[in-house]
């Protein structure tokens, strides 16, 4: 390339070109963009992209961080890589600690919770058991996971974060594909959903219609005490429960195996008065029952008629599944 030129292509094709998307493919279409020739309109190009993400993440004031490559798109936050391909949640939160285990790790150290055995059910993309497994390199953790979709999504989120900083960091969490419920076999479980995907498939589900048209799949399924006799796992001190209405089914697992703290989700695909006769017989089983919204807690007591006041407060601001102002419902074994 002569000097001219040089300035001809530098001072007047790469600022032309580099403004937009759509004139980079013009420019493909003559030219190679791989070329050394190009690099410099290739420099400039990504530079300028990436620089306007910035400014429009600050015009957000959003704070989190992403790492990008040619095929995917991943938050970074706590000390873990989460692909946003399949989930906008990270990008929808305008909090400081996007990752939910930030503030669940917090509320278990204030109850005094030491973390050894960790059981995440209903693991989905591997937010939670990610997080466990980085930041407290000690614990064991079991990410649970029927969906075959999910599941996938929750291995190439382990195999990023292992390539990335290391297998050493998770060599502690063992990802298994099963629906947990009250009996083992096999059973029905919805697969369109993502995060809401679902064993409550009967009459009682008051998302029913939506379900009739919907793909499922059937998966293998467990109870809680099998996982632990298959894991040689004797108890859990932090399990969290997100199945989507089947969550009720766990009751006797629950009261039979005593864990030292429960995070539930609470959905309106099952009934409410199955979550209130669960949370009934956990309170009457030396549970304390707290209720959390927006990290205020709300309900610290076992006074059961308060507490179903609560629910059927709760339950009315549910939307598809979701707790519309973030509720958490814990119960914590009294000593």
């Amino acid at each position: 390339m002569s000097s001219l030129t040089f300035k001809i292509y530098s001072r007047l094709i790469v600022p032309i070109f580099k403004r937009s998307f759509f004139l980079m493919l013009i420019y493909k279409r003559f030219f190679s963009l791989s070329s050394i020739k190009a690099r410099f309109i290739r420099t400039e190009f990504i530079k300028r992209e990436a620089t306007s993400l910035i400014k429009t993440l600050n015009l957000l004031d959003y704070h989190g961080t992403f790492l990008i490559n040619k095929n995917s798109f991943y938050l970074y936050s706590e000390g873990i890589f989460l692909n946003t391909k399949y989930s906008n949640r990270y990008i929808k939160s305008t909090d400081n600690h996007i990752n939910e285990g930030y503030r669940i790790s917090k509320f278990l150290r204030q109850e005094g919770v030491k973390l050894n055995n960790i059981l995440d059910i209903g693991a989905y993309a591997g937010e939670l058991s990610l997080f466990f497994s980085k930041n407290f390199p000690n614990a064991n953790v079991i990410a649970l996971e029927p969906s075959s979709k999910n599941f996938d999504l929750l291995k190439s989120n382990l195999d990023f974060n292992k390539e990335i900083l290391g297998e050493e960091k998770f060599n502690k969490l063992t990802i298994l594909k099963f629906a947990i419920s009250d009996r083992s076999g096999r059973i029905d479980i919805t697969s369109d959903f993502g995060g809401e995907n679902t064993i409550i498939l009967d009459s009682a589900n008051k998302q029913i219609k939506k379900y009739k048209l919907a793909s499922k799949e059937t998966v293998d399924v467990l109870t809680i005490e099998n996982i632990m006799e298959i894991q040689k796992v004797n108890y859990f001190d932090f399990i969290k429960i997100d199945i989507e209405g089947a969550e009720p089914l766990l009751t006797a697992s629950l009261i039979k195996i005593k864990p030292k703290s429960i995070l539930l989700e609470f959905s309106n695909k099952n009934e409410i008065y199955e979550y209130k006769e669960m949370f009934h017989q956990l309170i009457n089983h030396g549970y304390k029952a707290i209720l959390k919204t927006n990290d205020k807690t709300i309900f610290n007591k076992n006074n059961i008629d308060k507490f179903d006041y609560l629910l059927d407060k709760i339950y009315e601001e549910i939307f598809w599944g979701t707790l519309a102002s973030g509720e958490d419902i814990w119960f914590i074994k009294s000593e």
